[in-house]
């Protein structure tokens, strides 16, 4: 799937849906080859942007009748990128699951059995849209029929918040993970019902925060090396701030943590292509910082300040989001530079 998260306005939801995979969104690699998956190249620069909606559905205060509340997730179907979902939630504000089957011209709520309408994770499990899992604060729902009606995975019940997905591995086998209050969940990746898989959790480590309000980053790749499971990384929270931390994956209940007091973080990137390099967003200086050794050692990335959202995608391209807007770079962090790829607020 593509997969894009920005907050937007309160009481106008936009979709900005760009055609790029970031942050490992999509990073299930073949196995069969030991090949990095290709991906498409990004958008020309200065390609505008498209608002999509959902703009016909809700009792938005503003003329488009968009439905109030926050974008959280967008997922676009790979085969069929007409085919979107998107939800959220902002306090009282709960859209539920949104779908568009025509790039957002329509919107329709397919929110059947979907007792939680508090969205803050989507995943597409198929390649046309029909299988999709959504993350709320009461754990996983799945639907099997492109949002006809959702079945709640009873193994997530205890889990929290379900936040962001990502498709990896562990032993070699495809897993999709999911960041939640509990851990790191995890379930075999299969096309069939995943309500009938076994799900377990991978627990943080001992004094650190789960992944409430943190997105999983992940790498299948180092040095160019398919790796038989995934390394996973994030800021988790410890003694009340957000700090780097790093796990390989040792199996679906245990993984090998490497935890950095001395980094505070408020978001952080993993290379698709290698788990080694990573990109942090300093939470005491709002300063970027880059990794090319697994976290050993860092420096700066030409300047850039004032960062809120981190990726990478896996064609090579940074991208930061902060106030100002969305910025991208395809020369690194020594002698790349920084351009505006969307230069304001809505």
């Amino acid at each position: 799937p593509l997969d894009v998260c920005m907050p937007t306005s309160a009481h106008t939801l936009r979709i900005l849906t760009a055609l790029l995979s970031l942050d490992g969104a999509s990073s299930y690699s073949d196995r069969r080859t030991g090949a990095s998956p290709s991906a498409p190249l990004p958008p020309a620069s200065h390609t505008p942007w498209t608002t999509v909606g959902p703009s016909n559905i809700g009792d938005s205060i503003t003329p488009d009748g968009g439905e109030a509340g926050t974008v959280q997730p967008v997922v676009a179907a790979a085969a069929n990128p007409d085919v979107i979902y998107t939800g959220g939630n902002n306090n009282a504000a709960s859209s539920g699951v949104l779908k568009s089957i025509d790039f957002g011209r329509h919107w329709v709520k397919v929110n059947r059995g979907l007792a939680d309408t508090r969205i803050h994770g989507l995943y597409i499990v198929d390649q046309h849209g029909e299988h999709v899992v959504a993350g709320t604060p009461s754990g996983v729902y799945e639907t099997l029929d492109s949002g006809g009606s959702w079945t709640h995975i009873a193994q997530t019940r205890g889990w929290g918040v379900a936040n962001s997905f990502r498709n990896g591995s562990i032993g070699g086998a495809p897993h999709l993970f999911v960041g939640t209050n509990a851990g790191l969940g995890n379930v075999p990746l299969v096309e069939t019902p995943l309500a009938r898989e076994a799900w377990r959790l991978i627990r943080s480590p001992a004094g650190s925060s789960a992944w409430r309000t943190n997105r999983v980053s992940i790498s299948d790749y180092r040095a160019g090396q398919l790796l038989s499971s995934s390394v996973v990384g994030g800021c988790l929270w410890v003694g009340g701030r957000g700090v780097l931390h790093v796990a390989t994956v040792l199996n679906a209940t245990a993984a090998a943590w490497e935890v950095q007091p001395d980094q505070p973080c408020q978001s952080m990137a993993m290379d698709p292509n290698d788990a080694d390099h990573l990109l942090v967003n300093n939470a005491s200086n709002r300063e970027l910082y880059e990794s090319t050794d697994g976290g050993r050692t860092f420096h700066p990335c030409l300047g850039y300040r004032g960062a809120v959202m981190v990726a990478i995608d896996r064609t090579g391209w940074y991208y930061v989001g902060s106030e100002a807007g969305i910025y991208r770079n395809a020369g690194g962090c020594r002698a790349g530079k920084w351009e505006a790829m969307f230069g304001r607020r809505i």
